[in-house]
């Protein structure tokens, strides 16, 4: 069979009239052998057809789809794959759903660099209002920015977890100002350091006074708290706050005796 179905035969004897011709052009349909590859099929009555899922990429032209090509609201939840994303659209604004357990950022990199999710709620647009970004490589930092004065907050009724640490919901809305050095020092000859953070060194003045210096400067107006263990004198005081260090006044050296100090700001 051709391309072409006339659906009428002419004889030896026929005459052609303007009818019979009229007939076939009208009456004419297409053959399943005018149809190359797999992007057209017949229909029951001999039209043509683009066939389900029959144009694939091989029939488009890199770039041929482009965003102006597309009816804007044309691309819906049910034009996308099985489990694909969907949304939601109000009158404020769309939700976006993620069906899937997870959602991965910068996979398949071949270098480092920073990933990071924005967060845009202000009326007047700025590059982000918040922002979560995870610093490139394998030890990067991992920050959130609050860009106005707002606070970012931490709730919930098992507390919070640092490490292996947890730290329980405190009760009320008051401040909690963290301790930003500590220390516990013999007030032997030698002034070591039994233990202690962010504490570069500590230091003889004489028998009764001991210079310590910070590991990171302290801003100023910061305040230390601490007292003398195995001491009946029990005296401690400090004095000469720098942002590099102080100087801690206690009772006399003396064997078996510890300052310990906290710094808080």
């Amino acid at each position: 069979m051709g391309a072409i179905d006339t659906t009428y035969t002419f004889t030896a004897t026929d005459t052609i009239t303007s009818t019979k011709m009229n007939n076939i052009i009208d009456e004419t349909t297409i053959t399943s052998d005018a149809i190359s590859g797999t992007t057209l099929e017949v229909t029951g009555t001999g039209k043509l057809k683009v066939r389900a899922q029959g144009i694939t990429s091989n029939e488009l032209a890199t770039g041929a789809v482009t965003t102006t090509a597309i009816t804007a609201g044309s691309v819906t939840p049910t034009k996308l794959s099985t489990n694909g994303p969907s949304w939601t659209s109000t009158a404020t604004g769309g939700v976006f759903g993620v069906p899937q357990s997870g959602v991965e950022l910068g996979t398949g990199t071949v270098s480092n660099f920073g990933c990071f999710v924005d967060f845009h709620s202000a009326a007047t647009p700025t590059d982000f209002e918040c922002r979560v970004v995870r610093d490139g490589g394998a030890n990067g930092n991992f920050n959130v920015i609050n860009t106005g004065t707002g606070a970012i907050s931490l709730s919930s009724a098992g507390g919070v977890t640092f490490g292996s640490a947890n730290m329980p919901t405190p009760a009320g809305n008051a401040p909690i100002y963290g301790c930003r050095a500590w220390g516990v020092v013999n007030i032997a000859t030698s002034r070591p350091v039994v233990s202690g953070a962010n504490i570069a060194s500590v230091s003889k003045i004489d028998t009764e006074h001991t210079q310590v210096n910070f590991s990171t400067a302290m801003q100023t107006g910061y305040a230390v708290s601490g007292c003398v263990l195995n001491d009946a004198n029990l005296e401690f005081a400090t004095y000469d706050h720098q942002t590099t260090g102080f100087k801690i006044r206690h009772s006399t050296e003396g064997p078996g005796r510890f300052v310990q100090f906290m710094v808080i700001h």
